[in-house]
């Protein structure tokens, strides 16, 4: 038995026309696939044309559904955006700002602690500068002073520095 004749008779189609390798599934005349009768006398493609990738005398290709959606997706507008609610038109009230803090807050830095320069002339000097860096140089108008503490925050030494003139 003939393959194609198995593949017929598996199909349905007993009263195709015979394959001929020199116009797979294509009219000569039009270069569209050729008619073929059923037996209730409709038209209908020929097996070669499913084999071939023929469809309605075009030659049809995966990548041609693919870009066929594809270019439905991209000629569709897009959806419009979102609805966005409208401006109020006074804007809210902000809270005035006052003394009472809003949170709790950690403890206060220890206050300064006054160092008597001269006699009579005293500097407040941060706690800071006395107990962690033990040195200061305060300003008083043209004077200035470099003050030198001990670990325990004792005055250790006072210096005066001399002022700079312009020219000298």
């Amino acid at each position: 038995m003939d393959l194609i004749q198995a593949i017929d008779e598996f199909l349905g189609e007993t009263d195709v026309e015979p394959y001929d390798p020199t116009r797979p599934g294509m009219d000569e005349t039009s270069r569209q696939p050729a008619p073929s009768t059923t037996t209730s006398g409709e038209t209908g493609s020929t097996p070669s044309a499913a084999i071939t990738g023929v469809k309605n005398g075009r030659w049809v290709q995966p990548s041609d559904r693919r870009n066929a959606e594809k270019r439905a997706w991209l000629t569709t507008p897009p959806p419009p955006p979102p609805r966005r609610p409208p401006p109020l038109r006074e804007p809210p009230a902000r809270p005035r700002p006052s003394l009472d803090p809003l949170r709790v807050m950690g403890p206060l830095p220890p206050p300064p602690i006054p160092v008597e320069v001269e006699a009579g002339l005293t500097v407040d000097v941060p706690h800071f500068a006395v107990h962690v860096s033990r040195q200061y140089k305060p300003r008083l108008g043209n004077r200035r002073w470099h003050l030198r503490f001990n670990g325990d925050g004792t005055l250790r030494s006072c210096k005066e520095k001399p002022q700079n003139r312009p020219g000298q």
